[in-house]
Formats: structure tokens, sequence, C-alpha cells
């Protein structure tokens, strides 16, 4: 896994368990404190003013957290104290929504790659493919926008197969809860459009 994707997923993580949502449980057992314990003291270093990566920092040097941790509780933290809106990122707004479907990998690849095929279920098509490497992964534009879509293929043996759908450079935590939405929607009219 890349690190790159190992961000994503903790933010991902992060947007999960927020306030209302978190449990103390298992950051105490990993970490020796609660939240609420590492949000003051993220506060009283003045880690409001910070960027995400002087806070990340600090978590690493000074209280000798692994990177993994150290970079959850820095998108908790900037959650928590209104530095960072939902779906938001340090290069803008991006959104991610999968599926696992019971279909090879060559099936789907094939539904998303072949213009004539994606049409038929994925309405309002605005995606121009850029680049693909076959039964992995497809990047592209979205209509007129900065938009950037990526789609990676993760086979589950021979008949399963997880779809990851990343849309990056929305316009802004509206946008990206809408296009979440709409991309959840297509996933669903492609499983229609399969059969299953």
């Amino acid at each position: 896994m890349t690190y790159e994707m190992n961000l994503k997923e903790l933010a991902v993580s992060a947007m999960k368990t927020r306030k209302g949502q978190r449990s103390d449980k298992g950051i105490q057992a990993e970490t020796g404190k609660t939240y609420s314990d590492w949000f003051a003291l993220l506060d009283a270093a003045g880690a409001r003013k910070m960027t995400y990566n002087e806070i990340v920092a600090i978590l690493l040097s000074q209280h000798r957290l692994g990177r993994w941790w150290a970079q959850k509780l820095t998108i908790m933290y900037e959650l928590e104290r209104g530095l960072r809106q939902k779906h938001e990122t340090a290069t803008g707004y991006q959104i991610s929504f999968s599926r696992t479907f019971a279909f090879p990998v060559s099936k789907l690849f094939k539904m998303w790659h072949d213009k004539q095929a994606r049409s038929q279920w994925l309405l309002d098509d605005a995606l121009a493919i850029r680049t693909a490497t076959a039964n992995s992964k497809l990047r592209g534009s979205w209509g007129n926008s900065k938009g950037r879509v990526e789609v990676s293929f993760y086979p589950k043996g021979q008949s399963k197969c997880q779809i990851v759908v990343q849309h990056a450079k929305l316009g802004g935590s509206v946008e990206a809860s809408r296009m979440k939405k709409y991309w959840a929607e297509a996933l669903d009219c492609l499983k229609y459009a399969l059969g299953k």
C-alpha cells in the first residue's frame, strides 16, 4: 500500500470518528491518552496556528508517536477545532467511494473503459479517460471542471473485485458531498446494469 493511499485512508478513518462518533478506548490503549488529552496538549503547543505537517512533527518528535497515530490525531484535531472541513485535504477537497462486485476484474474494467458500455450505467457521463492500465486503474478529468477521477480495481479472487472511485480537486465541501452521493448512486446503477 502506498504512502498516499495511507493518508487517504487516515482521512476517511478520521472523518468516521469525529466528535460524537469517536471512542477513546482504542486510542487510549495505543497511545496512553484520550482524544481530549491529546487535543489539550496540541492546544497548549499552539497547534491551532500550525500547518498539518507542523502538528504531525510535534507528535512524532516530542511525543514519539508512530506516523500513523500522529497523522490520524492531526486530522482529528483539525476537524475538531474547525481547521479542516469534511472532505478537505491539503490539496483541496476530495471524496472516495468503494464497492465490491461479484464479477471478474476484466468485466468491470471494460464497463468503465469502454465508453459505450459506460453509457449504459453512468448517467450524465462527464468522465474523459486520460490514462488506463488494463484491469488496474483509470484516470481522467470530470467535465469542464478541474475535477480529477481515479478508478482503481482490486481483484478479490477470480470472481470478485473491489472498485474504488476517488474524485479530487472538488470545489468545496458541498460539491464533495454531492459527488460522494453521485458516485454511490452510479455504482448502484453499475450493479443493476451487470444484473446483480
